[in-house]
Formats: C-alpha cells, structure tokens, sequence
C-alpha cells in the first residue's frame, strides 16, 4: 500500500475515518467524495429504491435538469425526456473516447466471471426459445478440460474458439435445468448440436469405412 493510500478521511454519513482507498475518487472534480464506499453504496440503493417506489404509485417529482413536476426513473431524479437529452448523448461521448479501455476492461471481466457469464448467457436463451431453466451459477461446474475430446478449456481474447468453455443441455429439449447441464469445449458442443447420437454414429461408421478402404487399395 503506497503513502497516498495511507492518508486517512472523516466519512460525512457514518464519521468514521477511514483511508483514501475507501473512498471513491471523482475525476471531474478532482477529489475524493465526503462520503466513503459503503455509505454511497447504501445511499444509492436507497435512493432507486425511492424513485421506484414513487414511479410505482404514480406520483410526480421535480425533475433535476427540467424543474417540471414529472414521473422519475432514475436515482439521481430525472425524468425520461432529460435521460434522452443529457445522459444518453454524454454517455455516447463516454464510450467513444474511452472504447479501448472500456472494451480491454469488458474483457477482463468476462474472463474473471466465465462462470457467470455462462450461466446469464444461457439464461437469456432460455427466454428467447421460451425453454425451461432453473439452474443458479453453481450449477456451472467448469472443468479443466473438455470430458469429450480431453483438450484444455480457455477462454479466448477476442472470440469464441474451439476450446473455448460452453455450456451444453445434455437432453437439448429439457432445456437448463438442474442435472441437465454440462460444460464442455465450444467445438464438442457445436458437433453435438448439428444431429442426434445415432447420427453421429453413422457418420463415425461411414468415416471408418472409407478411410480403411481407402488405406487398403
């Protein structure tokens, strides 16, 4: 831990000193917030869970930027026309100047949270082909290596490859649930998913055939 992190401030909401490190730094106003991490974090939940309590009844609140009486959707009290026309257009600007960082960030984290990603992945196929699904991210057990070809299980940089994680319903019409999934390598799911196990069989019988008969003219 380096000297600066060493340097201790009074939280505004709890008062307890705590170190800089737990505190969030604001870049545009160049300083540390009063209040540190734990306390924003609550205050934050509680803020949307009052905005969504107050959309919820219906009722109607001072817009921050318009200063019209309006219904609120967002935590810091805006109303949706001026989340069109001040945080999307800033959010636009965001993402293009800093689309490097951001995607090199995005691809940390979906390497560090594979398992998670798997199961959200899988979670939102589910919805859109209208399948069962009850599995939770403990359910996503992933192994070193693919149980079907024996090769190591990677997660890529860029894109999917064959030895990339997967996460395969062993009976495709059962959809994902519990006892009925498993993680095997992208290229061992992508083969499996193109016919049945009797299909398979016939193709492996086929390649046999003509290989030995070729090999012995």
């Amino acid at each position: 831990m380096n000297e600066k992190n060493l340097e201790t401030k009074e939280c505004r909401l709890c008062h307890q000193t705590k170190i800089l490190d737990d505190f969030y730094f604001n870049l545009k106003w160049n300083k540390f917030l009063p209040a540190c991490k734990e306390c924003e974090k609550i205050k934050g939940k509680l803020q949307r869970e009052k905005t969504k309590e107050l959309a919820r009844l219906g009722k109607t609140i001072e817009c921050k930027y318009c200063h019209k009486k309006k219904l609120i959707y967002q935590s810091k009290f805006l109303c949706y026309d001026c989340i069109l026309k001040k945080q999307k257009p800033r959010a636009k600007i965001y993402h293009q100047k800093n689309r490097k960082s951001l995607l090199l960030k995005s691809k940390f984290q979906y390497r560090k949270n594979i398992q998670k990603n798997l199961w959200q992945n899988a979670r939102i196929r589910a919805k859109k082909e209208n399948i069962p699904f009850n599995i939770e991210v403990s359910d996503v057990i992933i192994p070193k290596y693919c149980p079907i070809f024996g090769i190591k299980l990677m997660v890529g940089n860029n894109k999917r490859q064959d030895n990339s994680p997967s996460l395969d319903k062993i009976i495709p019409r059962l959809g994902y649930v519990k006892g009925n999934v498993k993680v095997i390598s992208w290229k061992a799911n992508n083969i499996k998913n193109i016919g049945t196990a009797e299909e398979h069989e016939m193709i492996a019988k086929w390649i046999r055939q003509n290989t030995l008969s070729k090999f012995n003219h």
